[in-house]
């Protein structure tokens, strides 16, 4: 089974579709973007009805905005680490740890809102 691996797009929305041809002519089974995608132009651009996409977050991302974009396009939100089933018993799991902690948007990160 192919795996097309992506990351660090950042809002770089012709490199990304270029990408996604070449995954789709090499017949790959999901996408897995691994961070820093920036924007929500960049999920719209790899999510396709054919191949599953996955989505970690890197500490570029705004994860509140992605969250929300990511559901409404039918994206696979792992927010910042997953498993990944990939079916007859194989798994991937992948984790963005540094970004979990560096991400400025990172709930744990924000200040407390005010009263």
């Amino acid at each position: 089974m192919l795996i097309g691996l992506i990351s660090d797009t950042h809002n770089q929305v012709a490199r990304t579709y270029r990408a996604l041809r070449t995954f789709q002519k090499l017949g790959v089974k999901a996408i897995l973007h691994c961070g820093d995608l920036t924007r929500p132009q960049i999920a719209q651009t790899l999510i396709t009805k054919e191949i599953p996409t996955y989505f970690v977050y890197g500490n570029n991302d705004d994860t509140d905005e992605l969250e929300f974009n990511l559901k409404a396009l039918g994206g696979i939100d792992l927010r910042f680490s997953g498993i990944i089933d990939l079916g007859e018993k194989r798994s991937l799991s992948c984790a963005n740890r540094l970004s979990a902690r560096a991400n400025p948007f990172h709930q744990s990160r924000r200040p407390a809102p005010s009263a």
